[in-house]
């Protein structure tokens, strides 16, 4: 809702396309993992487990057609 159905942004920052690279492009995906998990959602920040921040962080990439990995994300690796 805040981010758009195609995550253009919308009362939130767009999680796709050049308005997300632009924030995004130089940070690395452990900085926006703990965004995710820190900050949303803005009603309930914090409420969100480390696994869901992942999956939601593996779902924007996917929305914004960013190449897989050759593995699946974990929290070992995000840290």
């Amino acid at each position: 809702m805040c981010h758009g159905e195609a995550l253009e942004g919308v009362v939130g920052p767009p999680l796709a396309g050049a308005g997300f690279l632009s924030a995004w492009g130089t940070r690395s995906l452990a900085d926006l993992v703990d965004k995710i998990e820190k900050t949303m959602p803005p009603q309930a920040a914090g409420s969100m487990s480390r696994q869901q921040a992942i999956d939601l962080a593996a779902f924007v990439l996917r929305a914004g057609k960013f190449p897989a990995g050759q593995t699946d994300l974990e929290p070992a690796v995000l840290t």
